[in-house]
């Protein structure tokens, strides 16, 4: 049994068409993987950290993030902990700036994890609750304590 020929044609994109970035990662010891997120925090692709650069060839234009994962088990997934085994999650940076990528742009960024703290890093565009959220929280939480302190010190016939 043979198939019948078919023919369609298709156009691809130019190389000009598309971007590029390069990271080149510091201060790992251990394997890595990086993502480029998109404006909603979902990842696009991972690419291994190898020898300290991770290079995304053909991206194209708009805003991107990016995500750096210790790879432990080198398995190319985040891997959350296990109590029982004692084991913790691999540890994920994020890289504290968006990318606003244009066409035939090739960018090149340095990238030590350990520069920005930790709860710092992460975009604030990405994040699910805002700091001005708990900022907010936390102001909610000292007036609830201070009503509760006067409350408590009132004496009996203060009521």
């Amino acid at each position: 049994m043979t198939s019948d020929y078919y023919e369609r044609a298709f156009r691809v994109k130019g190389l000009d068409s598309y971007s590029s970035i390069s990271f080149f990662v510091k201060g790992l010891k251990e394997p890595a993987f990086v993502q480029i997120l998109s404006n909603q925090d979902n990842p696009l692709k991972n690419v291994p950290v190898v020898d300290g650069l991770a290079k995304y060839p053909y991206l194209s234009p708009g805003e991107y993030y990016a995500r750096l994962v210790v790879d432990r088990n080198n398995n190319g997934r985040w891997d959350v902990g296990s109590y029982e085994d004692k084991i913790q999650p691999e540890e994920v940076y994020y890289y504290p700036k968006k990318f606003n990528v244009k066409v035939n742009w090739n960018i090149e960024e340095d990238w030590d994890p350990h520069s920005v703290p930790l709860l710092l890093q992460k975009p604030d565009k990405l994040r699910k609750v805002s700091r001005f959220d708990i900022d907010k929280t936390k102001k909610g939480k000292e007036n609830e304590e201070s009503d509760m302190f006067e409350f408590e010190s009132m004496g009996e016939g203060d009521y």
